[in-house]
C-alpha cells in the first residue's frame, strides 16, 4: 500500500469510526475523531461536514457549525451526506430561531435536503429528512403533507421496514393510528435491530400519549430484542419512572450505565431515578457525568 493510499484509508477509518460513535449517541468521542480527520486532511468535505454536525450537537456553536457546513459542500459538491448534514444543522438552527429566522432559513434547508436526495436517490436517510421537512414546514416554504407522503412511498420502495416507520411517523403527526403501522413495521423487521427500532417507536408513542405502563411494556420487549444495548434500558427507566416505579427505574438506569457509561441518555435516566429514590450522591455523580458528555445539560445546570 502506498503512503498516500494509507493516509486516505486512515482518514476514511476515522470518519467511519466517528459516524459509528454518532449512531451510539457518543457525540464527544465523535467530535474528537472528526476533528482529527479534518486536521489531517482539511479539504475532506465529508469529514468537515461531520465535524460541523458535532460542532453544533456537542459544542453548541451554531456559527462555527454553519461555516464548516457551507465550506464542506463547497469542497464536496457531489456528497449527498454533506448536504444531508448541512440540512441537519440548519434544521436545528430553525428550531431555535424567531419567525423571521425560520423564514430566512427554510429555503436553504429545503434545498439542502432536496440536493441530498438528488445526489443519492437511494438514501432513505435523505428522503426521511425531506419527509420531515414536508411535515413541519408550511406550504409557502415548500412543505406539505402530500410531499411527505410521496417520500414515505419512495422510502417504502427502497426499504419496506423504513417505509412503514416513515408512514407511522406521518400518522402520529396527523393524530391518526400510528400504533398499527408500527406493529406492521415490527412484523416486517428481519433483524433484532429492526424490531428494536419499531418497539422503540411504539414505546415513545405511548409515552408521549400519556400511557407510561404501555410504554414500559414496549421498552421491555425492546430490551429483550437488544439485551446488550444501553439505550433501550435508558428508555425503560424513563417509562418506569413516569408510571410511578422509581425502584424499577433505578435498576434499569444502572444497567444502562453499566452497558454504556458514555451514553448521555443513560446518565440522565440514572440522575433522575437516583434522585427519586433517595440516592443524592449517585444522582449528583450522574449529573456531573452527563454534563461532560452533553453540553446542553451543562448549560441547563
Amino acid at each position: 500500500m502506498s503512503a498516500l493510499l494509507a493516509v486516505v484509508v486512515a482518514l476514511a477509518s476515522l470518519v467511519d469510526q466517528g459516524a459509528a460513535e454518532v449512531k451510539k449517541g457518543h457525540l464527544r468521542e465523535a467530535h474528537a475523531l472528526f476533528g482529527r480527520a479534518v486536521a489531517e486532511r482539511p479539504a475532506d468535505g465529508e469529514a468537515l461536514a461531520w465535524l460541523g454536525f458535532t460542532t453544533l450537537e456537542f459544542q453548541r456553536d451554531e456559527g462555527a457549525a454553519e461555516q464548516r457546513m457551507e465550506r464542506a459542500v463547497e469542497l464536496s459538491p457531489k456528497s449527498s451526506r454533506a448536504f444531508l448534514l448541512l440540512g441537519a444543522v440548519l434544521a436545528r438552527r430553525i428550531e431555535q430561531s424567531s419567525i423571521f429566522g425560520k423564514i430566512r432559513l427554510a429555503p436553504r434547508l429545503r434545498r439542502a435536503f432536496e440536493r441530498a436526495v438528488e445526489l443519492d436517490p437511494s438514501s432513505t436517510d435523505a428522503r426521511l429528512a425531506l419527509l420531515r421537512f414536508g411535515l413541519h414546514a408550511p406550504s409557502i416554504a415548500g412543505g406539505g403533507l402530500d410531499k411527505a407522503r410521496a417520500q414515505a412511498e419512495a422510502i417504502g420502495r427502497l426499504d419496506p421496514l423504513a417505509g412503514a416507520l416513515a408512514k407511522a411517523e406521518i400518522a402520529a403527526h396527523e393524530g391518526e393510528d400510528a400504533a398499527s403501522l408500527l406493529e406492521r413495521a415490527y412484523e416486517l423487521a428481519k433483524t433484532a435491530e429492526g424490531r428494536g427500532a419499531a418497539l422503540a417507536a411504539l414505546g415513545q408513542l405511548a409515552l408521549t400519549s400519556g400511557r407510561p405502563v404501555e410504554a414500559a411494556a414496549h421498552f421491555r420487549r425492546e430490551v429483550r430484542e437488544l439485551p446488550q444495548e444501553a439505550a433501550p434500558r435508558a428508555r425503560l427507566a424513563s417509562a418506569l419512572l413516569a408510571k410511578g416505579d422509581p425502584g424499577g427505574s433505578l435498576a434499569a438506569a444502572r444497567e444502562a450505565v453499566a452497558r454504556d457509561p458514555l451514553l448521555p441518555a443513560a446518565q440522565e435516566s440514572l440522575s433522575l431515578a437516583a434522585a427519586a429514590t433517595g440516592h443524592p450522591e449517585e444522582a449528583a455523580a450522574a449529573r456531573a457525568r452527563l454534563a461532560e458528555l452533553a453540553p446542553e445539560h451543562r448549560q441547563g445546570q
